[in-house]
């Protein structure tokens, strides 16, 4: 099958920090940043501020990097999925649309092929019970019992042909599909009030915490207790590269 999808790479000419300069310059900071434990005077301030500035270029200098390399490679990815979606999004509508109206179809004879193996299973009692009384009439009716076996055997027979002839019609009604497909039936919703639906039954709803409000509240409100919520405030030091 020829392919449909025709890529012609151009990732340019990236030059990035090589892999080993990387890492000897991040393990050197490393090393550094572990000499700082405790900052006792300005001193030892002024020296953290430094090294932190330093840590936080290198961080986004990597950052950087990484964005500029992947650029190219992600406008590729943009473009093979813009012309993947192109070509198959109306025909994912047209096989959502044939797809559910075979299902109902199928649905529908499924219907049908019940509803006729539980005509015959219920005719098929009848005839039973009907053949039951039978063999007991003739039976009643014979001269001896010899003539109320033959005459009992007759009925059963005759029984048993109709309900063989009726299991066979309910049998070619069985719905027979194309090999390789099935009939699966979606649970679809729609929540029409989020409220109720919770209230109802919380199970059926995901809860988050908003952690843009619960900052924001916690500003306006330091010393604020909140039910279920436990907050401290933490002190850094922000540096501009």
């Amino acid at each position: 099958m020829t392919n449909a999808l025709i890529i012609t790479p151009s990732l340019g000419l990236s030059i990035v920090t090589t892999a080993n300069e990387a890492r000897i310059k991040r393990d050197d900071l490393l090393h550094q940043a572990t000499l700082v434990a405790l900052v006792a005077d300005r001193i030892d301030a002024d020296d953290a501020t430094l090294l932190l500035r330093r840590l936080k270029t290198f961080e986004v200098s990597i950052e950087q990097a990484r964005t500029q390399a992947k650029a190219p490679v992600l406008e590729i990815g943009k473009k093979i999925d813009e012309l993947a979606k192109e070509l198959v999004d109306q025909l994912k509508v047209e096989t959502g649309r044939i797809s559910r109206v075979l299902g109902a179809f199928e649905l529908e004879e499924r219907r049908k092929a019940d509803a006729a193996r539980y005509a015959a299973e219920q005719e098929a009692r009848r005839i039973a019970e009907e053949a039951r009384l039978k063999s007991l009439e003739v039976r009643a009716a014979a001269p001896d019992a010899l003539a109320a076996d033959r005459a009992s055997d007759r009925v059963t027979e005759k029984a048993v042909e109709q309900i063989v002839a009726l299991k066979q019609v309910a049998a070619a009604s069985t719905v027979t599909r194309q090999a390789g497909t099935t009939v699966r039936e979606d649970v679809c919703f729609e929540v029409i009030d989020l409220q109720a639906l919770y209230s109802s039954n919380p199970t059926l709803v995901v809860l988050e915490p908003n952690g843009s409000a619960i900052r924001a509240i916690l500003r306006a409100n330091p010393n604020l207790q909140v039910p279920g919520l436990r907050h401290w405030r933490e002190a850094k030091l922000n540096v501009r590269t």
